[in-house]
């Protein structure tokens, strides 16, 4: 039985040139194993932290293409913002037709002058299916508080004839800014 299937099979191909071959061996194994699609995360336009309630920010995760014959997973640690230390799973469905998934970062708005906090997702661990192309998004919260700087009004002093006379001014600040020296 086993001459005859290697006749018959050689009789099947002997009529296709190695190109049909090619095709066919890529349609019907090639879509299970996947085209090695790539993931990647953008790099979104800061946000003003504000003074109250919550700020987000929203990183995009895309792929390339689905997958017809696999799901597709990646990783992710958030590192900033509320979700400091925190991360998680995106999973991206077998032929789905969505290619792009959300990671939000959030901080607490506040009155307080501050640097600009700094944040940033890192995917890692992609299925054996994908691979990473850009790895890390980053972005900030920006701090839209202002510190307030007043001078009092001194009683006047009058000036003399023969020796110094000083008037004293008070300078207050009602807020350090950490990004001045």
């Amino acid at each position: 039985m086993l001459p005859f299937f290697k006749k018959a099979s050689f009789l099947f191909f002997s009529n296709y040139r190695k190109e049909r071959i090619l095709l066919i061996a890529f349609v019907l194994f090639g879509f299970s194993l996947g085209f090695g699609q790539t993931i990647s995360i953008d790099d979104p336009a800061p946000e003003a932290e504000g003074d109250a309630l919550t700020s987000t920010i929203d990183f995009t995760v895309t792929i390339d293409a689905s997958d017809p014959g696999a799901d597709i997973t990646v990783d992710y640690d958030i590192v900033g913002g509320n979700e400091d230390g925190t991360g998680g799973t995106l999973t991206f469905l077998t032929g789905t037709a969505t290619l792009s998934q959300t990671v939000s970062v959030t901080t607490n708005g506040d009155t307080v002058v501050e640097a600009d906090e700094a944040v940033s997702v890192t995917l890692s661990n992609a299925s054996a299916n994908a691979s990473i192309g850009t790895a890390v998004g980053n972005s900030s919260f920006t701090d839209d508080d202002t510190s307030g700087i007043s001078i009092d009004s001194p009683a006047s002093e009058a000036e003399g004839d023969a020796l110094t006379s000083t008037i004293d001014f008070t300078v207050t600040i009602d807020a350090s800014d950490p990004g001045a020296d």
